[in-house]
């Protein structure tokens, strides 16, 4: 399965879904055509899930919170948060992002979309999304953008 991200109507990144059933493992390839670097997000923890990678040498997780926010971090230092509409009408939702001011936006666009973004381009129906339930991290209530 593979998704394309347009910037200025030219591909920017084109990620990749990678499955591995047994024993579950998750990964996604995200190849930027621009720069011809390649990233690898792995999915980890089945019933509390969360997902890291590292760029540059810096060591990013992605933890979905109960409900519908997801907290970014970089370092063990969290750079963002963002949180997805609980009504999505025909594969549409929105997104609010709150990130530092120096947060490299091609790549955390690249990251809400591996994460909330279906693969199933053909969505015809109005969907309710609950969130999560599990969460291997607790949301921070306090933390705000620098």
């Amino acid at each position: 399965m593979k998704k394309q991200i347009l910037k200025n109507d030219n591909i920017s990144a084109t990620i990749n879904l990678n499955i591995n059933f047994l024993p579950f493992k998750a990964s996604y390839g995200i190849n930027y055509t621009d720069s011809n670097s390649t990233l690898t997000i792995e999915y980890k923890g089945l019933f509390k899930p969360y997902y890291k990678f590292v760029h540059d040498n810096n060591l990013y997780e992605i933890y979905p919170h109960r409900g519908t926010k997801t907290s970014i971090f970089k370092n063990n230092k969290q750079i963002a948060f963002y949180e997805h509409t609980f009504l999505n009408r025909f594969n549409k939702s929105l997104i609010k992002i709150n990130c530092d001011s120096d947060i490299n936006i091609d790549i955390l666009f690249t990251l809400i979309s591996v994460i909330d973004f279906d693969f199933d381009e053909d969505s015809q129906t109005v969907t309710i999304d609950f969130g999560n339930i599990f969460q291997a991290r607790k949301f921070d209530e306090n933390w705000s953008p620098t």
